[in-house]
């Protein structure tokens, strides 16, 4: 994973124009590490694709964050300073351990070429998973409701379910092993729901807020490129440089050029 340079920024920013989440994650990664193939990136589980991010997030525009939130008692807007190192799951280390892809030769529950599974057992239910990758996000109807895309996103993980030894469908299941099973995915991949513990001081009210990567990076790759086009104008109309030498300046000397012109 490397920082987006001024060009790679734009690009991926024009390319990404009215594209889906998880389109634009897939768009983001594979701009800063060419040397991944877009299989692997798209079969990345949920929760890896987004720690991915937030390492290019840090490589791109630092460590700090600073977020916007609304308080739900007393609607008071708040300000909220936040470091990647915060969002980054304490036992993430374990769990990209035990979902990433082996060498060639594989283990036990990963077939050459295929997504590690998991059993869970639940009283007399037995289920073999996968988890929830960005292929999945993708395929899912734009005009499904919350609950269709839920339903049809466990589908598309469920592998195999029995009871007692019986093979059965998915929509076999009780609701109390699905949950266990979804329950199970987000121990597994913890960075794919990260969630805020946020404090009003205005009201004292706590609650806790999901905290989007992909949207929290793509509004700041869209300021970013929006600053660069105009930079790229101004030293244009001065210099009547093309665009990709002016790209290819280091931020540094760009603003000593645009301090220049600007007397």
């Amino acid at each position: 994973m490397r920082p987006l340079s001024a060009a790679k920024l734009l690009d991926v920013w024009e390319r990404g124009a009215g594209s889906s989440p998880a389109t634009l994650a897939l768009l983001l990664l594979a701009a800063a590490s060419d040397d991944a193939p877009p299989d692997q990136l798209v079969s990345l589980p949920v929760g890896q694709r987004d720690a991915r991010l937030l390492e290019l997030r840090e490589q791109t525009f630092g460590r700090e964050m600073s977020c916007l939130a609304t308080c739900p008692a007393c609607h008071e807007n708040l300000e909220c300073n936040l470091s990647v190192s915060d969002l980054l799951v304490a036992e993430q280390d374990a769990a990209l351990n035990a979902v990433l892809p082996l060498p060639r030769g594989g283990g036990e529950g990963r077939g050459e070429g295929a997504a590690p599974s998991f059993s869970l057992q639940t009283a007399d239910y037995c289920t073999t998973f996968r988890l929830p990758t960005s292929e999945d996000l993708i395929s899912l109807p734009p005009q499904a409701s919350l609950s269709e895309s839920r339903h049809r996103l466990f589908q598309a993980c469920l592998l195999s379910a029995s009871r007692r030894g019986e093979e059965i469908a998915a929509n076999e299941l009780p609701s109390e092993v699905m949950t266990a099973v979804v329950g199970r995915m987000a121990e597994l991949d913890p960075e794919a729901d990260l969630q805020l513990r946020l404090d009003c001081p205005e009201c004292g009210h706590r609650w806790n807020t999901s905290f989007d990567i992909i949207s929290f990076l793509w509004t700041e790759i869209h300021a970013a490129a929006t600053r660069l086009l105009r930079e790229v104008h101004e030293i244009a109309s001065a210099y009547h440089w093309p665009e990709a030498d002016i790209l290819a300046l280091t931020p540094q000397r760009r603003q000593a050029y645009l301090e220049l012109i600007r007397g």
